[in-house]
């Protein structure tokens, strides 16, 4: 999760790079269920890259919530397939907040 999310920031957030390594001590985890259409808003660039299909039971996302920020971690060709087919509801998601 650290590379990823240092390429997040590095690519889309750049005036929050470096950010920092993500520990069991300053990072807590939330399992919470967002909007699809929230999670849509956080994708930063749309690929046209598709799953083969939705997972049943759904799978969580991955998002870092870094300075009041939302950074998408995992979970853009997912979120694709839900804009592509104009599915509503939502989804569960893991949270990561990194203190600082």
């Amino acid at each position: 999760l650290n590379d990823l999310f240092q390429k997040h920031l590095e690519k889309w957030q750049e005036d929050l790079y470096p950010g920092p390594k993500l520990t069991k001590d300053n990072v807590t985890v939330a399992h919470e269920h967002w909007k699809k259409s929230d999670l849509i808003s956080l994708r930063h660039q749309r690929i046209d890259q598709l799953p083969n299909g939705d997972p049943d039971p759904p799978a969580p996302v991955v998002v870092v919530k870094y300075k009041g920020r939302h950074c998408l971690i995992d979970g853009r060709r997912r979120i694709n397939l839900w804009e592509s087919t104009g599915e509503a509801g939502t989804n569960p998601a893991y949270v990561l907040t990194v203190a600082g």
